[in-house]
């Protein structure tokens, strides 16, 4: 993939939809109050990087492209959700739609039995790992304890958030 702005807002789109994933577990007012701090954190991050790292100058064009970005965001997030909800063909369209806007999925050539595939026997082989990626990160983000998730737990020396301190502290539950 390129190394362009594009190329890393639809990689940290499927992230924060991962994460945003997790927080809609969290009990309310919890998991929508994290769930928009993540968004607005993310929305900031696009119009600071379009001002300093791409150049971007004039305050509407950043307007008109941050508005670009938030509905692609939104329709990203809607379309990994339903490939969630659908299945892992579903989720593989969806990833191959918006992450990697049907372009091909192989750079450089892989060593190992997939390369002897023809090139969409390959290209299959790739999204099936990028499609088990995603449920792996689901996974091992759900196993995360509702209180280190909120700051409340063992967090390794981090802060506890301003959410959390707006909101009081969590009522305990098992995870």
């Amino acid at each position: 993939m390129p190394e362009n702005f594009r190329t890393w807002f639809t990689v940290t789109t499927l992230h924060a939809w991962m994460i945003n994933c997790r927080l809609r577990a969290l009990l309310p007012p919890y998991g929508r109050a994290y769930q928009g701090h993540l968004v607005s954190v993310f929305f900031n991050d696009v119009e600071s990087r379009m001002k300093n790292s791409y150049g971007v100058k004039k305050a509407s064009r950043v307007d008109q492209y941050a508005r670009e970005a938030l509905h692609r965001y939104h329709g990203s997030v809607m379309a990994y959700d339903e490939g969630l909800l659908r299945g892992d063909a579903t989720l593989a369209s969806a990833l191959w739609r918006n992450l990697l806007e049907g372009r091909d999925l192989l750079g450089a050539e892989e060593a190992g039995p997939a390369s002897e595939l023809p090139t969409e026997g390959r290209q299959i082989v790739a999204l099936e790992r990028l499609v088990g990626f995603v449920h792996r990160e689901l996974h091992r983000m759900g196993e995360v304890a509702d209180s280190n998730v909120l700051g409340t737990g063992n967090t390794h020396g981090h802060p506890t958030s301003a959410l959390l301190q707006r909101f009081g502290p969590i009522v305990p539950q098992s995870r």
